[in-house]
């Protein structure tokens, strides 16, 4: 994602590690993690390009300042608006937002990406009639992976499936010798941890309105996601109160060298088919990739991008509510008609 922004790939690892701890322990839907994704990544990188030439600093800005609208949204408690949203508009803008992670993640496993410039789906076309560029090694790396996760998922294992289906396939591939891309093909990844920073704000008239697009970004996404993951004990989801999370969680981490976030649909789902029953979890998600930077972050970088396409395309498959959607068509056609169209 920090790639598809635009900015330095560690930027986006550390949006791992204070984002989730902050908004672990401030948003009120505890299943929900608060890290980047595709929506903000694409939005943060047209508005970096917007402003020219710029530095570090002032994309730490970038991410204080929409962290600070996103928190003044949740503390004038304007998440009440959202009641007059209906499900099949928030269906439909999940539901779409799933197939995006699935369809992007569709290039990174057969190792084509798309030449042409336009929207995802005709990239999407593009990829489709150039199946003779597809690498096969790498295909058989993706399916590996999911067909992994699918068997684990029907053992007592089900909880660890997706970390194992990675290490099965990056041992198969080391095993083969087969020439992949692996994660540290794509950008290498520091034995560093986020130390603080001071954003630089001599330019913040200029980020006033890329931040605001990005807090309403992050303040619907992050909506989204909450109501497709309700609390475990069957508490409704506050908009307000995970708006002061997503909002708390830009505001700090702009001083650690994060891009901003809001909350993942991919990451929450990968929390949830993991077995994660409360917040806790997501604070363990950024102790651990705490340890993994300063410890064994070149294991990591043996990974094939393809399992991890793999694993993206079940996370996105998961994140695909049936039930919703149906409920949606239940409810009216007009209803299923707009989850439809928004999808």
């Amino acid at each position: 994602f920090a790639l598809v922004a635009g900015v330095n790939p560690v930027y986006g690892l550390y949006a791992g590690v204070t984002p989730h701890l902050v908004g672990a322990l401030s948003a009120g839907s505890v299943l929900m993690i608060v890290t980047v994704s595709n929506e903000m990544a694409v939005t943060t990188a047209s508005s970096l390009e917007s402003l020219g030439t710029y530095n570090d600093g002032t994309l730490f800005a970038l991410t204080v300042l929409t962290g600070l609208f996103v928190l003044i949204f949740g503390l004038l408690r304007l998440g009440t608006l959202m009641r007059f949203v209906s499900e099949g508009v928030m269906t439909g803008f999940i539901t779409g937002t799933a197939i995006l992670i699935i369809m992007g993640q569709l290039p990174k496993m057969t190792e084509y990406e798309s030449e042409v410039e336009g929207n995802a789906l005709v990239e999407f076309v593009d990829w489709l009639v150039h199946f003779q560029h597809w690498d096969l090694l790498s295909i058989i790396v993706g399916l590996v992976t999911l067909a992994t996760i699918l068997l684990l998922n029907r053992t007592a294992a089900h909880k660890f499936s997706l970390i194992l289906a990675l290490i099965v396939a990056s041992v198969l591939v080391g095993l083969a010798g087969w020439h992949v891309v692996l994660v540290g093909d794509m950008a290498e990844i520091p034995r560093s941890i986020p130390l603080p920073v001071l954003p630089d704000f001599s330019r913040w008239l200029e980020l006033i309105v890329p931040a605001l697009s990005l807090a309403i970004l992050a303040a619907v996404v992050s909506t989204g996601v909450a109501q497709n993951y309700p609390n475990p004990d069957g508490s409704a989801a506050k908009p307000s109160r995970d708006w002061d999370g997503v909002g708390l969680a830009n505001t700090i981490s702009g001083f650690f060298q994060a891009i901003p976030t809001t909350g993942g649909l991919g990451r929450t789902e990968v929390n949830v088919s993991s077995g994660a029953k409360s917040r806790w979890s997501a604070i363990f998600s950024a102790l651990i990739l705490l340890l993994l930077l300063m410890t064994v972050a070149g294991v990591v970088e043996l990974v094939p991008e393809a399992a991890l396409a793999g694993m993206l395309i079940f996370v996105g498959y998961e994140a695909i509510n049936q039930q919703r959607i149906g409920r949606a068509w239940r409810t009216s056609y007009t209803a299923g008609q707009v989850a439809m169209v928004l999808t």
